[in-house]
Order: C-alpha cells, then structure tokens, then sequence
C-alpha cells in the first residue's frame, strides 16, 4: 500500500521513529476505511432485507426505504470521491458514473411503466407495481449501467422460480417481486 512505500522511503533516510508512526497510522487508516466499507456494506444489506421482508409479508415497498437507499448511493459517491471505499470495488458509485447510471435507470423504468401500462389496459391485471419500478431504479443506481440488463434478467430468472413455487404451493399467482430483486441485484453485485 501507499504506507509501505512511505515507510521504506523514510527507512532508507534513516527516520525510524517517523517510520514506526508512519506504521502504526496508517495501519490504523486501513483499519478505519476496511470499518467504514464494512458499515456502508451492512447498511445496505440491512435495507435490502427490511425492503424484502416488508415487500414479502405486506406487498408494499415503503418510499422511506427507498429514499434511504437513494441517500446511502450518494454516500457512496462521495465515499469513493473521498477515497473513503475502495475505487476497485466500488467504482460504480463514482460521480463520473451518476449521469449514465441515472439516464439507463430513468429508460428501463420508463419501458417498464410502458409495458405495466399497456399490461393493465389488456388484461384488467398489473404485472408489476410502482414499488418495485422504484426499487428497480435505486438498485441500478448502485451498479454500472451495462448490468442493467443482467440485473433484470437475474431478477426475472428469480421471479420465475418464485411464481412456480408460489403455484405449487398455495396455488396463486401472484406474489411479491422485491425480494425477487434483491436476490437478482446481489447476484449481479456478486458474480
């Protein structure tokens, strides 16, 4: 890392006390910015998982936890700006990426209001709620914009799995598509 470089440069002019405090803070920087990323990685964790529980039980995505992701995504943004989080794994949250992020994000939700729309005029159902159009957009704000598509198909391929055991189980079609997105969103994140 940069402190090993700045401590065998102060070791070959002979400083060895600025050495050894040159160590010990930057160990305990590394220590501190391996703290924030593991808290801003919770945080985000424990957001999806109360969006998933509460889609699951009460079939609502509450705007609250939206907006909370939202806020955590800025964060992020600064976070890597300030070199807060590491840019080799975080580099989706770069402001340089904001724009693009935002505009493929505005262009899927805004086919998928079309297509619900145009569902919902056909055949008197809806096939996907607002919720979860927000959800899809918060979510692709946190990653570059060419997984879009992967993050949707992810998705899909885990709400297909969820409506036939949701079929075979309680013999409904309908179900809860948030938890459907988290799980597509962490396999795109993660794979």
């Amino acid at each position: 890392t940069v402190w090993v470089k700045v401590c065998k440069r102060r070791e070959k002019e002979g400083c060895m006390a600025e050495v050894a405090t040159g160590a010990v803070t930057g160990a305990m920087a590394e220590g501190l910015l391996g703290c924030f990323t593991v808290c801003f990685v919770g945080l985000i964790v424990g957001v999806l998982l109360m969006v998933g529980i509460t889609d699951w039980h009460r079939r609502i995505i509450p705007n609250k936890l939206i907006v909370v992701l939202l806020i955590l995504r800025l964060v992020g943004g600064c976070a890597v700006m300030g070199g807060l989080l590491d840019s080799a794994w975080f580099d989706a949250l770069a402001f340089s990426e904001l724009g693009l992020q935002a505009l493929a994000c505005v262009c899927v939700c805004a086919v998928l209001l079309l297509l619900n729309e145009a569902l919902a005029r056909f055949t008197s159902t809806c096939g996907i709620g607002l919720g979860d159009i927000k959800l899809i957009f918060v979510l692709g704000m946190f990653m570059h914009p060419e997984y879009i598509c992967w993050f949707l198909l992810l998705s899909s391929l885990c709400g297909v799995a969820h409506a036939l055991i949701s079929l075979i189980v309680t013999r409904d079609g309908t179900f809860p598509f948030g938890p459907s997105l988290i799980l597509g969103f962490c396999g795109c994140v993660f794979l």
